[in-house]
């Protein structure tokens, strides 16, 4: 289905009148300017909460209010939409697509601008964002393109589609996914795929919409292993499968957030569930090491023949910007071989000391170090020493390549 990219989208951006921003203060300065400093605090507001992973679907009223909001807003507010029109630009052969979560339509109306022979269904919970993209629809003159104010649990449209998309919905709608509350990517990734372990109603609507050979593409923010696990496997338990040949990595760099890498899923039934060991593989061969940093850590916790022993460590209880999580400190031994290892329930992951021999105790002064000043920090509620137990839970074990198990 996805033909080679166009340079269409540029076009486009132009006809709808949707705004570029070459700096986060070029942002600031034209959204006060085209909408009032007041909605410039509101979406500063939002844009804090958001940052913090506490986002609620109401916030989309924030940015598709009106045309003129959503244009001025869109760079930031979704800063990978320029990324995946370019990937729907590829799309040929298109007959029927639904958008799920569409907000105020931008991919949805592209869509239906880039295939004038397809019918384009548009659905978001908002009357705000659908009223918006209803107006960015006409001012087009889109006539193959609808717009339904719908939940999209539960969502029927009565018909299939033979592409179903959806952007930034499920992550931004289930706070879970932002705050990775696992130690252990490696470890919690076997269980997210496991069947049943994770539902979300998003993947079933896209499910229910799908013709039997058809794809649902999705761009979502899991931006560590286990998200990116937990939502291939939401649709695996569904019937959809990861696709590896057609899924990627796509680079955004947003006017205020930087460059991210976010994973474009390819999902449908013509293929077979992946792995564990499969996704792994994936994101190792599609990632950037300099942008997975907690992966890899995990990688070279698991690439010893032996397994670790506690030599020392500690466990912290922190909160910070309202947002509770834990850590982990361990000294570590396998054999001659030494680790300081350090991992949170945030997502991340650091080997900070290791050696091939020598064992862990070179590494002790480093430890009472790091434990001493970790122990000190205004957000550390409480400490305890590490028990063997805490090292099964935080420490990544290796998962084999067959079956998803350990």
């Amino acid at each position: 289905m996805l033909g080679p990219v166009n340079t269409a989208v540029d076009e486009f951006y132009a006809r709808a009148g949707l705004v570029r921003h070459a700096g986060a203060m070029e942002f600031w300065e034209e959204l006060a300017l085209r909408c009032g400093d007041s909605v410039a605090g509101e979406v500063g507001e939002l844009l804090k909460r958001r940052a913090f992973g506490r986002s609620v679907a109401s916030d989309v009223d924030v940015f598709c209010l009106d045309l003129d909001r959503q244009r001025a807003t869109v760079d930031a507010a979704a800063p990978h939409t320029h990324a995946w029109l370019d990937i729907l630009a590829g799309i040929d052969d298109l007959n029927a697509a639904v958008d799920l979560g569409c907000g105020g339509g931008v991919a949805t109306c592209f869509l239906a601008w880039a295939n004038p022979h397809a019918r384009i269904v548009g659905v978001d919970a908002s009357p705000a964002a659908i009223a918006t993209a209803r107006d960015m629809a006409t001012e087009m003159s889109l006539r193959n393109v609808e717009f339904v104010v719908a939940d999209i649990d539960g969502f029927d449209a009565g018909r299939e589609f033979d592409l179903v998309t959806s952007s930034a919905v499920w992550a931004e709608t289930v706070d879970w996914v932002h705050a990775g509350r696992w130690w252990s990517a490696l470890n919690e990734l076997p269980r997210l795929l496991s069947p049943g372990a994770v539902h979300a109603s998003l993947a079933a609507t896209a499910a229910r919409h799908l013709v039997d050979d058809g794809v649902y593409l999705s761009l979502e923010r899991c931006r560590d292993l286990a998200g990116f696990g937990a939502w291939v496997g939401a649709q695996q338990n569904l019937g959809l499968n990861f696709d590896a040949n057609i899924s990627d990595m796509l680079t955004i760099d947003g006017v205020l957030t930087g460059p991210e890498r976010l994973p474009l899923v390819a999902t449908h039934r013509g293929t077979l569930p992946a792995s564990a060991h499969d996704l792994v593989q994936w994101r190792l061969r599609v990632g950037d090491e300099r942008l997975d940093e907690a992966l890899m850590a995990e990688m070279v916790m698991v690439s010893g023949d032996s397994p670790w022993e506690l030599v020392a460590g500690t466990m912290f209880e922190a909160s910070e910007d309202d947002d509770d999580f834990s850590a982990a400190l361990l000294l570590l031994k396998s054999g001659d071989a030494g680790k300081l290892y350090f991992a949170t329930t945030r997502g991340v992951r650091e080997v900070l000391a290791s050696s091939p021999d020598g064992g862990a105790e070179q590494f002790r002064p480093l430890y009472r170090r790091m434990r001493d000043h970790l122990g000190k920090r205004q957000t550390v509620v409480s400490r305890r020493t590490a028990t063997t137990d805490d090292l099964e839970v935080v420490v990544p074990r290796p998962i084999v390549s067959r079956g998803g198990g350990r």
